[in-house]
């Protein structure tokens, strides 16, 4: 109960009085102090508001005197209420900072008065001192009320806790006021005290997991952003890894690792990806004396890391699952984000993650040209080439590349051309034999074949059908597919035929629920409708867009 009085409102006071007399004993020069502040303030705020007030209580006969301020002396923290012998027995310094000034409140008698506020002592204790002429507080029933406002920061939470029985931690303010009878020279003291809590500052937890790699160890990194003018949050970051498959992170995380922030940043130990698809983390600060902690969550953005070489996924937020997005003139539409302006009407788009940080970036590719949001222009190809870009060094990051369809040359940066395929054949670029980069590839339609550079030949499909290549085992390679637009068939190799879709349908496959492997998706242009395995029906686009999850050599190709 007497926390919840203490928080049910704003701010709250206690008052207290003392008197002390200088000469003969008399109870008629009088002094009351009340001290305001809130009930409850948070390390790192500033400019709090606070206030204490000094009220002349005379009576007769010495209710016509005016008693004048002499000491103000406040201990903003403090374990302990104060007594006649000592302000503070149980000191807490260095928690406040009490504001240089302060000024009387306008409606008391000490209005537009500026109070000097001295450095803290030893137990932190500040004097207030009045520029000027003394303040001279009039009897009862004459505006016998100074109140002195002031202004304070909160640096960290109190070490010793005023109330241990109550939640949380709380101190006292301790306020020594004395006035002297104008007349009589009687010296009176009041001694308020008050109560309040202090909280945990609230940290801002920034993550990034390794990047997307073939086979190994990954691991989480940890940033904790503090308050300003609070030291940088320390203690320690629990990191736990879930993996493919386990999309909403439930159950027994299959690794774990508690490690110290440095600065600020805490980095996880290197975990092992014995299988291939997609890990999620999730990382949670355990907090310090200042800092709450922050609990992670699962499919945080930049939390996921793919493990077994490139996928098809369009992922512009960076959890680990394809987008659902469309390209119209320039403007990109993703599900659930905000649109995006790159690029103009007949360029062709071309997302992947081009500087390996997890997730998708918008890209087009014109006449040779390529533009990368956020990146420098690159040249790199001809106005007749199609655009193949893919991880084709296994570094983790997308390289800009073209397949040139009149003598099947293959032109990656920074890499020796390539000649693979022949004129009429599609770019079907895939990470077939599970190394971790992407593998130079045709179909021919003509006789449904698949070739890969190094790789067999394989005859899968026919002539009409779309090749729609992806990781539908979720076995860490590319596995040869087609889609039968007249049937609406889904021929995946060594998988059942599964049906779904119509004639005039766009295949878009993707693993659009992160679980490390290609779910079979259509797009249907007249509405705008995602129809994918599993899933419920989705409506982004309008008839004429581009979809991104299908790859545009082969959206090009086809439709």
């Amino acid at each position: 109960m007497k926390k919840a009085r203490r928080l049910a409102g704003l701010l709250g006071a206690v008052v207290a009085m003392v008197l002390v007399p200088a000469g003969p004993a008399s109870a008629n020069v009088g002094v009351s102090g009340s001290l305001t502040l809130p009930v409850a303030v948070a390390v790192g705020q500033t400019g709090v508001a606070g206030s204490f007030s000094v009220t002349n209580t005379n009576t007769p006969p010495n209710n016509a005197e005016s008693n004048v301020l002499t000491q103000l002396r406040l201990v903003p923290s403090c374990g302990t209420t104060p007594t006649v012998a000592n302000l503070c027995s149980t000191p807490d310094p260095g928690v406040f900072s009490i504001s240089p000034t302060a000024t009387g409140d306008a409606a008391t008698s000490c209005a537009g008065r500026t109070f000097d506020v001295s450095a803290p002592d030893a137990i932190g204790a500040v004097v207030f001192t009045v520029q000027g002429a003394p303040v001279a507080v009039p009897p009862p029933g004459m505006n016998n009320v100074c109140r002195v406002n002031f202004t304070f920061s909160v640096l960290k939470q109190p070490t010793i806790d005023s109330s241990p029985v109550v939640a949380g931690v709380q101190t006292r303010a301790n306020l020594l006021a004395t006035m002297t009878g104008q007349t009589s020279l009687l010296v009176v003291s009041s001694r308020p005290t008050l109560e309040y809590t202090v909280v945990k500052a609230q940290p801002t937890l920034a993550t990034q997991a390794s990047k997307n790699i073939p086979a190994g160890t990954i691991s989480d990194t940890a940033t904790l952003t503090g308050v300003a003018g609070i030291a940088t949050p320390t203690g320690t970051v629990a990191f736990s890894v879930y993996g493919p498959g386990n999309t909403s992170c439930t159950g027994a995380p299959i690794s774990t690792s508690t490690n110290p922030l440095t600065g600020g940043v805490a980095t996880s130990n290197a975990f092992p990806a014995p299988a291939p698809g997609t890990y999620r983390f999730i990382a949670t600060y355990n907090g310090d004396s200042n800092y709450n902690s922050v609990a992670g969550l699962c499919n945080a953005l930049n939390e996921s890391v793919v493990v077994g070489g490139p996928r098809a996924v369009v992922d512009f937020d960076g959890d680990g699952d394809t987008d659902r997005s469309v390209f119209r003139n320039g403007a990109w539409f993703a599900q659930g984000q905000a649109t995006g302006f790159l690029g103009m009407a007949g360029d062709i788009p071309v997302p992947a993650d081009y500087d390996g940080d997890g997730d998708s970036d918008r890209a087009v590719y014109r006449n040779g040209t390529w533009f990368v949001d956020g990146q420098a222009t690159v040249f790199l190809g001809l106005a007749t080439d199609t655009a193949v870009p893919g991880d084709y060094d296994g570094d983790g990051d997308a390289d800009r590349a073209v397949y040139r369809p009149s003598n099947g040359g293959w032109f990656v940066e920074g890499q020796a051309t390539v000649f693979f395929g022949l004129s009429g054949d599609i770019p079907v670029p895939g990470d077939y034999d599970g190394d971790g980069d992407t593998d130079r590839a045709v179909f021919r339609p003509s006789v449904g074949g698949w070739y890969v550079d190094g790789g067999p030949t394989v005859f899968h499909g026919l002539n009409g059908d779309i090749p729609v290549p992806g990781d539908y085992n979720g076995d860490g390679l590319t596995d040869r597919a087609v889609w039968k637009p007249s049937v609406g068939g889904w021929y995946v190799q060594g998988l059942p035929t599964v049906f779904l879709g119509l004639n005039g349908d766009v295949p878009v496959p993707g693993d659009y629920n992160g679980n490390g492997q290609t779910e079979r998706g259509i797009w249907r242009p007249p509405v705008g409708g995602w129809y994918v395995e599993g899933q419920g029906t989705v409506f982004l686009g309008l008839n004429g867009d581009i979809p991104l999850p299908l790859p545009q050599a082969i959206y090009r190709a086809f439709f």
